[in-house]
């Protein structure tokens, strides 16, 4: 019986909004964030900030560039609906590389620096 009960809890969890975080490496920063915010928008989510981080050199070159630029953009959207956002993301050809994760911090909260004692050698 507990079974039961705990698969309609992780259901109804799916419902719930989350806040996210899609980082998109891309040559054009302006384009990527409007297409970004564009397809967040349609999905039904809303958009609570968005920046573009500037150029970033790559470890390795992405479609032969070895430098691109990095923006990204916090949501809130429903669990279930995140794939569908996915697979407009893949489609784009503005966008070289995206990854979202989920965000449990305040967005526009400073992280603070961790403070690193030298090591010994």
């Amino acid at each position: 019986m507990e079974k039961t009960e705990e698969r309609i809890e992780t259901i109804e969890d799916a419902s719930e909004e989350q806040l996210y975080l899609v980082s998109a490496l891309t040559e054009d920063s302006a384009k990527a964030l409007s297409i970004l915010e564009g397809h967040i928008k349609s999905s039904g989510a809303k958009v609570v900030k968005a920046e573009d981080l500037g150029p970033k050199p790559l470890a390795f070159p992405i479609n032969k560039k070895r430098q691109l630029n990095l923006v990204s953009v916090f949501f809130t959207l429903e669990r279930k609906d995140v794939a569908a956002l996915t697979e407009e993301f893949r489609h784009e050809s503005g966008i070289n590389r995206f990854i979202i994760t989920t965000w449990r911090e305040d967005p526009e909260k400073k992280m603070s620096s961790r403070s690193r004692k030298p090591r010994d050698v």
